[in-house]
């Protein structure tokens, strides 16, 4: 399962061998139409405006702030926990929780009051617009959800084609400094950065969300050193890199902060902000 720090972001990740999981009433049965949907993470909010589904979005979690009409949504709890009285108050006719952010309890008692859960889990790029049409399946928005399901996958095409340098850039990608955290191949972040002719140099590693250490980063000797996280934090990490001249990102200065809300919630908005994060990678322009 995932391992990682609270986060405002509500960082999804992957869990090995689950790709998208639909569970309403524990049985799997197929339902659409929904009329009253809450959101129990940030990146399900914005698959839901995606999707078209908006109209029916009721309430959702803290730090559900994309697009900016999600901010006007009721909130029923944050990464800290979810209130049930709260949800039961919105009688929403559908749930969508998150498998590995939101605690296989809370989804468990939501069922056995009788609440329609379904629970989803990104595991590859291609998973998002999978969701996404998921979703207007759900709400009675498929066409809309096709749409912009396809858009996507136009976009993640055109990526594929055009980035395939002879030599790979190597990256680094920074998640959390104390302890350090980083990300492994399989997660959607690592698969983006591959996308745009990056290599992940902790790739190899087991975990999906590793602890390291300065040694490690040291000897991988990174290309490029991206950092995932609000802009004042990201800069006192920049500024920190600073001590170790030696290393590849630092001598060429290509350590990078980027946006954790863009690139840690696998939504459109990853895929379409992925150019930007490619010309970072490749040309070392700051977006």
């Amino acid at each position: 399962m995932l391992r990682l720090r609270a986060h405002p972001g509500f960082l999804p990740g992957l869990v090995k061998n689950t790709l998208l999981t639909l569970s309403l009433f524990g049985s799997g049965a197929a339902f659409s139409g929904a009329e009253r949907i809450i959101t129990l993470a940030p990146h399900l909010t914005e698959l839901v405006y995606d999707a078209g589904a908006d109209e029916a979005l009721v309430a959702t979690v803290a730090h559900s702030d994309y697009p900016p009409l999600a901010k006007t949504l009721h909130r029923i709890g944050d990464y800290q926990g979810i209130q049930v009285e709260a949800i039961l108050q919105q009688r929403p006719d559908l749930v969508l929780a998150w498998r590995s952010g939101n605690r296989p309890q809370l989804i468990q008692r939501l069922k056995q009051l009788g609440l329609k859960v379904v629970t989803t889990e990104p595991e590859s790029l291609s998973d998002i617009p999978q969701q996404i049409e998921l979703i207007g399946r759900l709400a009675g928005t498929l066409a809309v959800a096709e749409r912009r399901a396809d858009e996507l996958r136009q976009r993640l095409a055109e990526l594929t084609h055009r980035h395939r340098p002879s030599s790979p850039v190597t990256v680094f990608y920074q998640l959390w400094d104390s302890p350090m955290m980083t990300l492994n191949g399989q997660h959607f972040i690592s698969q983006g950065i591959e996308k745009c002719g990056g290599k992940n140099v902790f790739a190899h590693l087991a975990p999906l969300v590793p602890q390291i250490n300065v040694e490690a980063v040291l000897e991988a000797n990174p290309d490029v050193i991206l950092l995932g996280e609000r802009p004042q934090i990201a800069a006192e990490w920049q500024q920190a890199w600073q001590a170790y001249p030696s290393l590849q990102a630092v001598k060429t200065q290509r350590v990078h902060p980027i946006s954790a809300d863009v690139y840690q919630r696998p939504t459109a908005r990853f895929i379409e902000h992925l150019p930007q994060l490619c010309d970072v990678i490749q040309n070392g322009q700051k977006k």
